[in-house]
């Protein structure tokens, strides 16, 4: 991490915000489930296939980097169920959570050091 530089933490809090709120109105202004229709094209099952291939990555990962099982298996099943909006917001804590065990444990280096080519 550059000195002074923050992780844009604002940036996944709008995007979040954004996307839950397209999610919201989408489910009120069309409440019938469209995968009917999604699931019988080529396309369809390509998109789902590569989502949930994506998602699997992440439970591996996640259950890689938790140390508490149950946490882990409450974040996997909120990514299997809300995607992406769950992968954002633990990606959120995580990294929040690591700047300040960073800070804590002295990780950070110092701003007088010299800078590597």
């Amino acid at each position: 991490m550059i000195a002074g530089r923050r992780p844009p933490s604002w940036l996944v809090v709008i995007l979040l915000l954004a996307y839950g709120g397209w999610f919201a109105y989408e489910m009120v202004t069309n409440p019938r489930p469209a995968f009917g229709d999604f699931w019988g094209t080529l396309w369809g099952r390509l998109v789902l296939g590569d989502l949930y291939v994506g998602l699997v990555l992440i439970c591996a990962w996640i259950i890689s980097r938790e140390t508490n099982r149950l946490k882990a298996a409450a974040w996997c099943l909120g990514v299997l169920v809300l995607g992406n909006v769950a992968t954002a917001l633990y990606l959120l804590i995580s990294c929040r959570e690591g700047a300040a065990a960073r800070v804590q444990t002295n990780l950070e280096p110092p701003t007088d050091a010299p800078r590597s080519a």
